[in-house]
């Protein structure tokens, strides 16, 4: 008997986080906690790469559903704040229908998710989880078609 999971019988969570890591590298959490703290090169480098995952994803989420998300994430004050956002974020992931657009808005899902349940610091975290999703708004404005 085969144990090696396939893609058919992963959950989509795994996935997402498969695609991500390919795209940010495993350390992804750790670089948007520390989003303005990391080192010029390495900024430079992980900006190129969060800048070449929104180009790939823009057209698959519209700027509304994104900006949506990023004025939930602005409001937090705290990291209990973030992590109350987490339900809603699912439930705007669980709601969509098409398959593509589901997967490109699970795969933004994680990319908070990670971060925020690794969160422990309100003003630097929060800060820092918040400018990554400006960022994330900016790069899917300047590439999508809406």
């Amino acid at each position: 008997m085969n144990n090696i999971p396939t893609k058919e019988n992963r959950s989509s969570e795994v996935i997402w986080r498969e695609n991500i890591t390919k795209k940010l590298e495993q350390n992804f959490s750790n670089k948007i906690l520390n989003y303005d703290n990391l080192e010029l090169e390495e900024f430079k480098k992980f900006n190129k790469q969060v800048q070449d995952y929104m180009k790939e994803k823009a057209n698959n989420i519209t700027s509304s559903k994104l900006r949506k998300i990023f004025e939930i994430i602005k409001k937090a004050q705290s990291v209990t704040d973030l992590v109350m956002t987490l339900p809603y974020l699912a439930y705007l992931v669980g709601r969509e229908e098409n398959r593509s657009k589901k997967d490109a808005l699970g795969e933004i899902y994680i990319l908070l998710k990670e971060p925020i349940m690794q969160a422990t610091d309100d003003k630097t975290h929060v800060k820092n989880i918040q400018k990554f999703m400006e960022t994330l708004v900016a790069y899917q404005k300047f590439y999508g078609r809406d």
